[in-house]
């Protein structure tokens, strides 16, 4: 037994067997093997049966027949009984390839293709898979029907991508069309799998219901923290204002004084005031007035020092 066949018998359990269904993968598969024993390029017609009659000639010819030969065991061995019919009596490796592909490969024939843009047509994005997942099963339709009369366009699959998005990218989907220059299927795609990252961070983090691996401690002082989402001490995600309003929708809606809720500052996020009573707020506006104050002053100063040497 060969080097070639013992490499084939142990990298060929592996892979699944070739039915009516799963050409495509099957050949992939196959082709990598055939790689390896050094026989595709005999299946291919790239590499001719050796001539000559001297015994470095007899010496090629032995090892490209037993080449083709484990080429020949992997194909009919890697095939499900119902197919063999087609091969069994077929022992040129090239004649096997070519039957199995002139049979199932649905990209060389107008039917096969059809069918492909169908179900490319009918795909959606699934409830439980990711917008990934959805972006790989479309590419690989859209692949098998490369340099055929069926070639999904990059406008064509941009189309399709906005029409099949959940509600949820609406948005995004909008300034995407608008954009300037406009942005390829690739750039799409690429852009909403971003949205789709922050969307899914931003819901993990609200379905954290204690926010105990949401902050830490700072300091020495046990009782003092620092919320993780603001940025802020003193309070964890769990009391944290921005982070509540974040998951309530925005503005005032959930903190009502009059329904005995409890009421938290849109400007610090913590609780038991409002924005407008916020003493953080306030001294913020004050600072602001007294720099403002000071810059007018030095402003006139500056002004009178100037008439004055104008002598005005």
């Amino acid at each position: 037994m060969s080097a070639t066949t013992k490499m084939f018998k142990t990298d060929y359990r592996l892979i699944p067997k070739l039915t009516h269904d799963n050409y495509p993968t099957w050949r992939k598969k196959v082709r990598r093997v055939l790689v390896a024993m050094r026989a595709y390029n005999i299946l291919t017609g790239d590499e001719l049966f050796p001539e000559g009659n001297g015994s470095a000639a007899r010496t090629l010819q032995k090892e490209w027949h037993q080449r083709a030969n484990d080429a020949i065991a992997l194909i009919h061995l890697g095939c499900t009984d119902d197919l063999l019919p087609w091969i069994d009596d077929i022992d040129d490796p090239v004649e096997m390839w070519q039957t199995l592909q002139g049979r199932l490969d649905n990209t060389t024939n107008q039917v096969g293709r059809t069918q492909i843009v169908r179900k490319f047509h009918a795909l959606r994005p699934s409830k439980d898979e990711k917008i990934t997942q959805y972006f790989t099963r479309l590419i690989d339709l859209r692949k098998k029907l490369i340099g055929s009369p069926e070639t999904i366009s990059d406008e064509t699959m941009k189309t399709y991508i906005f029409s099949t998005m959940p509600k949820e990218f609406e948005t995004t989907i909008k300034i995407l069309e608008q954009q300037i220059p406009v942005p390829t299927a690739q750039q799409v795609m690429d852009r909403l799998r971003e949205d789709a990252d922050r969307t899914e961070l931003t819901k993990e983090i609200g379905d954290e219901s204690t926010g105990s691996a949401l902050y830490s401690h700072r300091g020495n002082n046990d009782k003092e923290y620092s919320c993780t989402h603001c940025k802020m001490n003193n309070h964890t995600t769990e009391s944290c204002g921005i982070l509540k309003r974040l998951n309530s929708g925005g503005g005032s809606r959930g903190f009502n004084r009059k329904k005995g809720e409890e009421v938290l500052c849109f400007h610090c996020g913590r609780p038991g005031h409002t924005r407008a009573e916020c003493h953080s707020r306030q001294r913020g506006l004050d600072a602001q007035n007294r720099v403002n104050k000071r810059s007018t002053k030095v402003s006139m100063a500056e002004a009178n020092t100037a008439l004055t040497q104008h002598g005005i």
